[in-house]
């Protein structure tokens, strides 16, 4: 899958200059239940355990001031179902299913079809 690429630079974070900023703030998804993608740049952002600065403005009381998009209800449910008053730890860091959109050939032929 690699090729003759070394494991460092497949890790290496594109150049800020190759993301595509959308026209609207909406990325075509590429897959039928694909994590919406991000459609600002996110390299000034931190997540940690005890920051994500993602929420100061997708969160429910400062989406609409910030006019961005509001944190989907399915992100405040628990493992068992219930809902929560706060984003649940599962969906927490959310770089881990939501990315950027670089201008950049894919590392690995992609199959899927629409």
């Amino acid at each position: 899958m690699r090729g003759n690429r070394k494991l460092k630079d497949i890790s290496s974070t594109p150049d800020d200059a190759a993301v595509i900023l959308p026209i609207k703030g909406v990325h075509n998804r590429a897959f039928k239940g694909q994590p919406p993608m991000i459609p600002h740049k996110v390299k000034a952002k931190r997540i940690s355990i005890k920051k994500n600065q993602c929420l100061e403005c997708h969160i429910d009381e400062n989406y609409e001031e910030v006019g961005t998009t509001q944190i989907h209800r399915s992100h405040f449910v628990n493992r068992a179902g219930e809902k929560l008053g706060r984003v649940s730890t599962l969906f927490y860091f959310c770089t881990q299913c939501h990315a950027q959109q670089f201008d950049r050939a894919p590392l690995v032929s992609i199959r899927f079809r629409r």
